[in-house]
């Protein structure tokens, strides 16, 4: 088998060839089907997949011959929704994060009856960006204003 790393660059390995495609969000396997010049059906039999989803695999194996030989693929790890939301934060630069912080926090208080964005602003200051704890303060301050 043959092995192409990003996209592109043949390895081999058992005598045969294929290509290694790292599978993208936005990527369909009838998409690659017509990328790469195989059937769909192929790529399923090349990688041992049953479905028509490949967004849960890291990378495929495109055979470059109707020969290549199937092998077992494993899933990459499934992402929850507040792991993709941290790994997006950790992608940013960190003026982006307070600002994606701050709009949380405003959006939340906006919801629970007031508040501003220089409000959001210093309750996450305060408490070092954690947007649980900005909000919890916040509420209850916003509970005693409320009340007195």
């Amino acid at each position: 088998i043959s092995e192409i790393d990003a996209e592109g660059t043949k390895k081999e390995a058992e005598g045969e060839q294929v290509l290694v495609h790292h599978v993208k969000p936005s990527d369909t396997i009838q998409g690659l089907s017509l990328l790469y010049g195989v059937s769909v059906q192929r790529i399923k039999e090349v990688n041992g997949i049953y479905s028509s989803t490949i967004v849960q695999y890291s990378s495929l194996l495109i055979p470059t011959s109707e020969d290549a030989v199937c092998v077992k693929r494993k899933r990459k790890p499934a992402m929850t929704g507040r792991r993709k939301q941290l790994e997006d934060l950790m992608a940013m630069d960190n003026a982006a994060v307070e600002d994606s912080l701050q709009t949380a926090l405003y959006r939340k208080m906006c919801a629970l009856g007031g508040g501003s964005l220089q409000q959001a602003k210093a309750y996450l200051s305060l408490h070092d960006g954690d947007l649980d704890e900005a909000l919890k303060a916040w509420k209850e301050d916003f509970d005693w204003e409320e009340a007195g």
